[in-house]
Order: C-alpha cells, then structure tokens, then sequence
C-alpha cells in the first residue's frame, strides 16, 4: 500500500513541469509501476501521468545515448591532455629519481648477497675496462639523478623549513636552477677520472 501512494504521488508530481518532478518521473521503475498500477487503485489520471512519464524517459535516455559515445570522446579526461607546470614535472622527476636509485641500490645489495660480492665488483670493473662511452654513458646515468635528486631534495628542504619559494614564480625559477645544477654535476662526475 506504500508503495502505491507512493507511485500516486510520484504520477501526479510527473504531469508538473518543475526539474525535479521530471527527475523523480525519469527514476520510475517500468514492471514494477505497471504492476502495481494494475494490481492497485490508482485513478486513471494518475496512470496517464505515469506512461507520459515513461514516454518521456524513453526519449531522454535514447537522447543521453546519442550523445554519450565512448568512441567519438573518452567519458574522463586523460592524463595526456594536462600540460603540467614545471615545477608539477620536477617534482615528478624529483621521485621517478628517488625510486631509481633505491631500485639500484637494491638490485646490487641483492647480487652482492645472494651471489658473491666478487660478481658485482667483477661487473663494475667491465664497465671500467670497456671505458669511453660506456663508462661516460654509465656514470651519468649514475650521477645525475643522483645529483639532481640531492639538490631537488635541498630545494624541498628549504620550503618545508622556511615557507618561501613557494609561489609559482619563484618555483619556476628553482626548478630550472635545480634541472641545470643536476644536469652540470651529473656531466662533471660523468667525466671525473677519465
């Protein structure tokens, strides 16, 4: 019986024009009002109501399905249509930086225990003998994250101690300081001892 004086009121409210009438129309359940429409005593004005209602639906949703198409726009913005500040991509960098190295520090603590130490150091003198290119290539791709991480690092320190810097600016600013210094120090350690 509830749910009867319920669907009443919901047809009656449907012939209104108000949005939220339609919106409480569009969320009828189809069987189940049919049913109980038939099944209950629900004046004929009321039932009228209540099929214009699912008339009107049926249009809206069939509109909504037109215009909704996964293959003509994706349903969320993807990652790749942002075009990231620089300091958003430094800082990025900043942990792509800091997981690499941890994951090379790892991987040769895990060689030098589970293997003998002699293995990895054996590896490393390879790299040293080959010299030229590969030595270069080896220790910047060594020294420069781990430079850069260090100075982005210093960089963090300072705003989370001092609080300045921290407009867009002046991140900027930073950011390309912090690029240049780590990319510097990572070609002066790269061609250390050559």
């Amino acid at each position: 019986m509830m749910r009867a004086t319920t669907l009443a009121k919901l047809a009656a409210s449907a012939s209104r024009t108000t949005p939220y009438a339609r919106t409480l129309s569009f969320h009828t359940n189809t069987s189940a009002s049919s049913s109980l429409l038939a099944s209950s005593s629900v004046p004929t004005a009321c039932t009228a109501a209540l099929s214009l209602s699912q008339q009107q639906r049926g249009v809206s949703t069939s509109f909504i399905r037109k215009r909704v198409n996964p293959v003509e726009r994706p349903v969320s913005p993807h990652v790749a249509i942002y075009q990231f500040p620089l300091p958003a991509i430094t800082s990025i960098t900043h942990r792509a930086c800091g997981v690499s190295l941890a994951a090379v520090v790892s991987y040769a603590s895990f060689v030098s225990l589970t293997d003998s130490p002699c293995e990895l150091l054996s590896s490393i003198d390879s790299v040293v003998a080959a010299g030229g290119l590969p030595l270069v290539a080896t220790k910047f791709a060594v020294g420069a994250p781990l430079a850069y991480h260090y100075i982005n690092g210093l960089r963090h320190l300072v705003w989370d101690t001092t609080g300045k810097g921290l407009d867009l600016e002046s991140a900027k600013q930073s950011a390309i300081a912090v690029i240049v210094a780590g990319g510097a120090i990572g070609l002066a350690l790269a061609f250390v001892g050559n």
